[in-house]
């Protein structure tokens, strides 16, 4: 949605430096955050001061929220949090909702007609419905050697999110990663590509994050990042049963995607693949002392995931509102 945010900016769309408060009421934020201070580059940029998880988990996991909505809910369930960066997926959520407001059409027909259309991607979409069943891939959970692998199905169209509900294919991902790594193509200036690459927010380059490189700033959809001396563009999506990653090295004209349909520990091994992949590229002398211990690591580090896993389950399976398991819901929940 970045780069189709940065396009609709320079069009006069939508404006990205328009204050939220021209969109809805002041008081549809929490008490503190005011909203005539906060842009809708800094909900792309995960910087205003909000949290609503019911609503983030009700977009990602159970169904849509109509557009007349959303002011209701962040006023209802939207909490003031400490001001600064924050990854959080209630910024494009937001975005998604106010882009619909404005120009009467949803985030998904802005996502076709600005980019999977005219860049011949026929495997992309934010709709699920758009393939047949045995098209679109399942995902899959890691529940030991006994138990196996659990299938999860594909999300619902309900459920396809603006912060991250797209699918696509490894030929589209690469047109994907060749527009970034041009001056313009087709209908994206070299201008739009520019202020979606451009630092919106600083980030603390000392600071952990799951890319395990210094990050010194976030632009539009993009952690930007230092390896070896070069600029890296990254980032990742993940769901239940599945992991994915991308990375440009505009120097270099490089660009790399890995995709996984199951989450046992592929977070870590689309990262240390990407990884790997610009030791080998850059020539770097320890690209195989970094092999090696990706390799030896790996089976140890899946094996002690599935521990986390099944104790936060039996955790979980404990919590005292489920009453021993003899909970029922009433008429009223």
């Amino acid at each position: 949605m970045g780069l189709v945010a940065a396009h609709l900016h320079r069009q006069k769309v939508l404006d990205l430096y328009t204050p939220l408060s021209q969109f809805w009421p002041a008081n549809s934020f929490p008490e503190g955050v005011d909203a005539k201070q906060w842009r809708l580059i800094d909900l792309l940029s995960h910087q205003v001061p909000v949290s609503a998880d019911f609503v983030t988990e009700m977009e990602a996991y159970m169904t849509e929220v109509a557009v007349d909505d959303y002011p209701w809910l962040i006023k209802r369930y939207g909490k003031k949090r400490d001001e600064g960066f924050e990854y959080d997926n209630l910024g494009y959520n937001i975005y998604g909702a106010i882009l619909q407001q404005v120009t009467g059409r949803s985030w998904q027909d802005w996502l076709a007609k600005v980019l999977f259309k005219p860049f011949n991607m026929p495997y992309s979409s934010a709709r699920t419905s758009d393939f047949a069943a045995d098209e679109v891939a399942w995902n899959h959970i890691w529940q030991g050697s006994e138990a196996g692998w659990k299938p999860v199905p594909p999300k619902t169209d309900t459920m396809m999110h603006s912060a991250g509900g797209i699918v696509t294919s490894t030929s589209d991902i690469a047109k994907w990663l060749q527009l970034n790594l041009s001056s313009g193509q087709g209908n994206i200036s070299a201008a739009d590509l520019a202020l979606s690459h451009q630092q919106a927010v600083a980030l603390d380059p000392q600071a952990r994050n799951v890319y395990r490189i210094p990050c010194h700033g976030y632009s539009l959809g993009w952690n930007i990042c230092t390896f070896k001396g070069y600029s890296v563009l990254i980032h990742g999506g993940g769901y239940t049963g599945s992991r994915s990653l991308m990375a440009i090295v505009p120097e270099l004209k490089i660009g790399l995607a890995t995709f996984s349909n199951s989450d046992n520990m592929t977070g870590r091994y689309t990262i240390q693949t990407i990884k790997q992949y610009l030791l080998y590229l850059l020539d770097a002398p320890e690209y195989k002392a970094a092999e090696r211990e990706n390799l030896s690591t790996y089976q140890d580090k899946v094996a002690k995931l599935l521990i986390r896993r099944q104790q936060r389950l039996n955790d979980a399976e404990q919590a005292e509102h489920w009453q021993q398991w003899r909970y029922t819901p009433s008429k009223k929940s």
